[in-house]
């Protein structure tokens, strides 16, 4: 939430919606790669704007009126993000971090749930776990986060078939008898 609690606080300020950007800081967008992943990144900083602008190949922009500092930056955001994205589109989602890397840009990948999936930290984490589920069999979902030390937390099932409960809860919880649970299904209540 970075600034918006002490903003709306101290300002009355309600921060709006603008997609990936901040109206404070520019340029901090995702931009879509020629493979279609897209990278989040976030270069409002002098020194992080100088040094995205000489990975993308265009050391002049720093010296450009338009983006100079940062307050200049955000008046031009859109054309800053046009300028960005030609870049992003020439670039595979790894060559493009490879370069980013190679010039310290504050940059990642966005994940979709192949890449995940597949990311080697992931499953070394066991983030996304295996659990047979008596109607699709085998399937992956999502592990219990955060895992803690003494309380790891562990997924057992899927998810219990409809009403795979229902006899527990009508004798245990409802204190029904066997007999008031049969007239019951046999008039359709249940």
């Amino acid at each position: 939430m970075e600034s918006f609690v002490i903003a709306y606080d101290q300002l009355g300020i309600v921060k709006q919606r603008r997609g990936n950007r901040m109206e404070e800081s520019s340029p901090r967008n995702a931009y879509e790669t020629l493979d279609k992943e897209w990278v989040a990144i976030s270069a409002s900083s002098q020194r992080t704007f100088e040094r995205l602008a000489e990975a993308i190949g265009r050391p002049e922009l720093p010296d450009d009126p338009e983006f100079a500092d940062n307050p200049s930056r955000v008046a031009n955001d859109t054309k800053l993000d046009a300028i960005i994205g030609d870049w992003f589109r020439q670039l595979s989602l790894d060559d493009a971090m490879a370069v980013l890397e190679q010039h310290d840009v504050v940059a990642g990948p966005v994940y979709s749930i192949r890449r995940i999936l597949e990311d080697p930290h992931y499953q070394a984490r066991q983030d996304i776990v295996e659990v047979d589920d008596p109607d699709l069999g085998a399937v992956r979902m999502q592990n219990v986060i955060p895992k803690l030390s003494r309380t790891p937390g562990q997924v057992k099932f899927a998810g219990m078939r409809l009403g795979a409960h229902n006899h527990e809860v009508y004798t245990q919880r409802l204190g029904l008898s066997e007999e008031e649970i049969e007239r019951l299904q046999a008039d359709g209540v249940i």
